[in-house]
């Protein structure tokens, strides 16, 4: 009888073939040149939009951040706002978003660099030309199958992008078995760790339960599918939107309505790192919506900044040696 060499409970098969083992056996020595290349990634990701969390947490190479929230609750625009920021420090970014148009996840990383609601179709044409060379968008819509997922992202990875964003999991045909979902995310890791980017992977909360339901911030073990779901990402976002003070913010600022339990100083979201392998930090800031007082009262865009007074300069666009036409 063939002996079954992956019956693990038999030892002495293990033992007869524990020489296979010593290709991937390293003495310390020999790690030593690595082990300080790896210093240099860990200290050198790329920063996020949010200044206070400068120094605390980046976005390394090789690393699966995976970035969850509650339906509604700006995990897009949160992932948008990265993205653009990160191509403003000179990345190339891949952006694979199943539930939007491509169309609209041109707005959405526009509006957010230009700090106002629809930008002038000026302000567009300048933006879309910079970011030419800078912004990849897989131009599809609707569930993709796994392999096709992983496929993508490789050939994001292959088109130079630093940053790839995978929005979202439950798009990808995996999270109808917990151990396929499992799988898939493994196999995203090795992506990243395999063509040294940084890949972001949204993912759904589940459906609040208890008396403050979505009123209150879920945590890393809240992820649908899996609990097993979060050992795999090297870093947890969680990002969770306070929609009370959103309702208050609507009621005084937009229409007008007084009220005694508003507090304009008081955050509109919360984003929290719950877990970051390769850095000390965990822990959460507050964010505002960028916005400003117009003539018909309170204007926002998507954008959110860690500051109290939501003001944030706009970027605008260097001229490009292609000349981009108004008419």
């Amino acid at each position: 009888m063939t002996p079954d060499i992956d019956d693990f409970r038999n030892i002495d098969i293990q033992a007869e073939l524990a020489d296979m083992e010593a290709l991937d056996m390293r003495p310390a020595g020999q790690l030593v040149e690595r082990t300080i290349a790896r210093r240099s990634e860990v200290d050198e990701g790329m920063d996020l939009p949010w200044p206070k969390l400068h120094g605390h947490l980046t976005l390394r190479k090789r690393e699966l951040v995976l970035l969850g929230g509650f339906t509604g609750h700006f995990k897009t625009t949160i992932t948008s706002q990265i993205g653009a920021y990160a191509m403003r420090s000179g990345h190339k970014v891949g952006v694979c978003s199943l539930e939007l148009n491509a169309e609209d996840i041109i707005e959405q990383f526009a509006e957010i660099s230009a700090t106002v609601s629809r930008p002038a179709e000026g302000y567009l044409k300048r933006w879309c030309d910079w970011a030419d060379d800078k912004l990849v968008i897989y131009d599809r819509l609707d569930s993709i199958k796994p392999h096709d997922a992983i496929r993508m992202a490789i050939k994001f990875a292959q088109l130079g992008c630093r940053l790839i964003i995978l929005d979202c999991l439950m798009m990808m045909g995996v999270c109808d078995d917990l151990e396929r979902e499992r799988e898939f995310v493994q196999t995203v890791k090795r992506v990243a760790a395999k063509f040294q980017v940084t890949i972001i992977l949204v993912h759904h909360m589940k459906k609040p339960q208890g008396q403050e339901g979505e009123h209150a911030a879920p945590g890393k073990y809240q992820f649908n599918g899996s609990s097993h779901i979060s050992n795999t990402p090297d870093t947890i976002l969680v990002a969770w939107h306070d929609k009370r003070q959103a309702a208050l913010r609507a009621k005084v600022e937009d229409m007008g309505v007084e009220d005694e339990n508003y507090d304009s100083s008081k955050r509109d979201m919360l984003l929290s790192c719950v877990k970051q392998r390769n850095g000390k930090y965990e822990g959460a800031i507050s964010l505002w919506q960028v916005g400003h007082r117009g003539m018909n009262g309170w204007v926002s865009c998507r954008a959110f900044i860690d500051r109290a007074d939501r003001k944030i300069l706009a970027f605008e666009p260097p001229a490009n040696l292609k000349v981009v036409s108004d008419g």
